[in-house]
């Protein structure tokens, strides 16, 4: 078994019900930026089955009110360079100045792993 020398950032995000429209808008533009910035992939999963935990939970991880679901969003980089690179050039990029966010940014988090590749996935063909 080899180890992948790609890079997930996996985000947790705080998202309205009433936004999932604009909410896939969003992340349908985010994606083709990221993909011209070097991204292999991006997915994006609309909560639906979030049990409540005793300790934790995907809701209490980013204070989900009532009428809000959380949203998990992955991206896959060749590397962690080839991410920090697309990120430094994201802060420059005018497409993100403005951009309105259908959730609060504040609550959401992240963060960047190192992919395991137990050959469990294969690629599509």
């Amino acid at each position: 078994m080899s180890q992948s020398n790609s890079y997930l950032q996996i985000a947790l995000l705080p998202v309205p019900l009433a936004n999932k429209e604009s909410y896939i808008e969003h992340a349908s533009l985010m994606a083709g930026i990221f993909r011209e910035h070097g991204a292999e992939i991006s997915v994006e999963s609309w909560g639906v089955d979030l049990p409540e935990g005793k300790l934790t939970d995907f809701r209490k991880a980013v204070a989900a009110k009532e009428d809000e679901t959380v949203v998990v969003a992955m991206m896959r980089w060749p590397s962690k360079e080839a991410s920090e690179t697309a990120m430094a050039a994201l802060k420059a990029d005018t497409r993100m100045a403005d951009m309105a966010m259908p959730f609060d940014a504040n609550r959401m988090i992240f963060g960047g792993f190192e992919e395991l590749n137990l050959g469990l996935y294969q690629e599509p063909m």
